[in-house]
């Protein structure tokens, strides 16, 4: 709040207690009343005649009906609108009573003439509880020259007799059956702080005689009140002449006093509220527990006020969101957060919106700090006025990215595998055609067939180990030659730098290498006792990405000879297997043994696209 002196136009503001700063500070350039020093002339006085006054007075302008008032105003507004309704509209400040006083500024502001209400009975929040006070009050118009001949605002006189409304009802004639009926206990002190009088619910809830109470003061039948704030409370609605509310405990019970000021004395009520605090008290360990269980869960939860406009949104609902727990945030703000494209799943759409938002939905957000977009399932109930009309809008939410992720992941997979089956089931069928064809019998076929199935399925183990995103060449080679590990230690050997390749190039080279062994095992080196294999791969750099040299050698058995025909195993080495690796494959039949040289570009697996580097890898035989 800012004590400073105003200067130049805004020198009207000066002075005027708590309020007068408090107008000072405010902000009006957010307000549809702008700047002060540009104010009308007429708002002005009147201002500045509110803030110099002791009456409680309130200034209502503008077609929005803005709020100011003076310091002799904050006791009857309470705490729920003071000072928080400072230039804000009447009728969000007054919504508990805007149909009382609707038709009257109504009234005044269409130039009809000031209204007048004595004793009127309001009911009000205020200081926490529900109340029922008495007002005398006025509207009066407030004329304003500066944009033609009209009413500018309102000038509201006011004030509370509620305590002279109920010294009345004491004076009633019907006051004894009046206090003998009364649920709550009821004193009547005078001057010098003197019970007069009790009604029988007082003594109920004393456990007192009458003669106990009567001629005391509450401090001498209540020695435990002396020095505390319940007699402070006395002493300050007799001087200060204002009424005072308090809980305190007497006993076992739970009392709500309330005093009021009377002309030669006070009024003091009191009422049994132990119920209500024990319902209060369940409802917050209620409330901690389901806060705790929303803190575990991850679960954010909010509350929309339709009449007001309200929103109300819970500490895990903001980090969720990504705002800051003193940041403003409105329902607008909120929509905006929401992806563009997931809007008309999470708003309402049809001639009955209310109805749209009940229920589950899921959609995505842009969070408000990092810009991430997440995924939010939601549920949302409408709870609705005793009329049947939607009042309020309740809803629960929680970040189900990670589960979203999992599902496309899982997609991912299931699409991966439908194609894996496809391309296995065609080659499946391309080995099985191509063996009966080449083979002299059935018994030939069924174990040429069965050979090249299990080097398939080799193949298809190293895949499966790296979830079927790549294989190393080392270890597809080594699958290879697993039926032939008697004799790895001394006649096979592999060489080459650690390398990841595709899965379909590594089927094609696993398929390879078994068709290669297993003519070695039938005619070649491996066929003897003095032959051996030797497997070298290396890589080298090219314009367009790196390629592999693969060379299969054979050396020390038979002597060899070209083939009269090119079988099976030829055609799917020079033909099938270089269509697969994008390259070229060489077959010589030299004398010594087999070479077949392969060669083609590295089309790696995600793990080399992700730089995983190649590691030199000394000479070893095959294990």
């Amino acid at each position: 709040m800012s004590d400073r002196r105003p200067a130049g136009e805004a020198a009207f503001l000066e002075g005027g207690g708590e309020m007068g700063g408090r107008v000072r500070a405010h902000d009006w350039s957010a307000t549809p009343l702008g700047p002060p020093a540009a104010w009308p002339p007429a708002l002005k006085t009147t201002v500045r005649m509110m803030l110099a006054a002791r009456q409680p007075m309130l200034i209502l302008w503008g077609d929005d009906l803005i709020q100011l008032y003076n310091d002799a105003c904050r006791v009857p507004l309470g705490a729920e609108r003071h000072p928080h309704y400072l230039g804000q509209p009447a009728r969000l400040c007054w919504s508990d009573n805007w149909s009382v006083f609707e038709p009257q500024l109504e009234q005044v502001m269409a130039g009809r003439g000031a209204t007048w209400r004595e004793d009127e009975r309001l009911t009000i929040v205020r200081d926490g509880r529900v109340q029922d006070i008495y007002w005398t009050y006025s509207f009066t118009p407030i004329h304003d020259e500066s944009g033609g001949p009209g009413v500018g605002g309102v000038l509201v006189l006011c004030n509370e007799v509620t305590a002279q409304h109920v010294a009345a009802q004491v004076d009633n004639a019907r006051a004894a059956r009046i206090l003998g009926a009364m649920s709550e206990g009821f004193m009547i002190l005078d001057a010098a702080f003197r019970v007069v009088e009790v009604n029988p619910e007082g003594l109920r809830l004393a456990e007192l005689a009458r003669a106990q109470m009567v001629g005391r003061a509450p401090w001498e039948i209540w020695p435990q009140m002396l020095g505390g704030r319940i007699e402070a409370a006395y002493h300050q609605a007799m001087s200060e002449r204002t009424p005072v509310d308090l809980q305190h405990r007497y006993n076992e019970l739970w009392l709500d006093l309330r005093l009021y000021p009377m002309e030669d004395g006070l009024a003091a009520f009191y009422r049994d509220i132990t119920a209500t605090k024990q319902a209060e008290e369940a409802l917050r360990e209620s409330e901690s527990r389901l806060r705790i269980a929303q803190e575990a869960g991850g679960i954010g939860a909010y509350e929309w006020d339709l009449k007001t406009g309200e929103l109300y949104t819970s500490d895990v609902a903001r980090r969720l969101w990504g705002i800051a727990p003193d940041a403003e945030l409105t329902m607008a703000m909120a929509v905006q957060m929401i992806h563009p494209e997931d809007r008309p799943y999470a708003l309402p759409v049809s001639d009955r919106p209310m109805e749209d938002l009940v229920g589950a939905s899921e959609y995505r957000i842009i969070r408000g700090d990092t810009g991430e977009v997440r995924w939010m399932a939601r549920h949302v109930e409408i709870v609705r006025g005793a009329a049947g009309a939607a009042a309020r809008v309740i809803g629960a939410f929680r970040d189900i990215t990670e589960s979203k992720h999992f599902e496309e992941h899982q997609q991912l997979l299931i699409n991966e595998l439908n194609h894996r089956v496809k391309n296995t089931l065609a080659t499946v069928q391309y080995i099985s055609a191509q063996t009966l064809r080449v083979s002299s019998s059935i018994e030939e076929a069924g174990l040429a067939f069965e050979d090249r199935l299990l080097s398939l399925s080799r193949a298809h183990n190293v895949l499966t180990r790296a979830n079927w995103e790549s294989a190393g060449l080392r270890d597809i080679v080594a699958e290879a030659m697993t039926p032939y590990g008697a004799v790895a230690e001394q006649r096979l050997r592999m060489s080459g730098p650690d390398v990841r390749l595709a899965p379909h190039t590594a089927l094609a080279i696993a398929m390879a290498l078994q068709e290669l062994a297993t003519n070695a095992a039938k005619y070649g080196s491996l066929s003897s006792e003095t032959g051996r294999i030797d497997i070298d791969w290396t890589i080298a750099p090219s314009a367009r990405g790196d390629r592999l040299k693969l060379v299969w050698a054979e050396s020390g058995g038979p002597l060899v000879a070209a083939p009269t025909r090119r079988g099976f195993g030829s055609r799917l080495l020079e033909r099938g297997l270089a269509r697969e690796i994008g390259g070229e494959v060489r077959l010589a039949f030299a004398a010594d043994g087999v070479v077949c040289t392969m060669e083609g570009p590295i089309e790696a697996g995600p793990d080399i696209a992700h730089g995983m580097s190649r590691r030199e890898s000394p000479n070893r035989p095959v294990s």
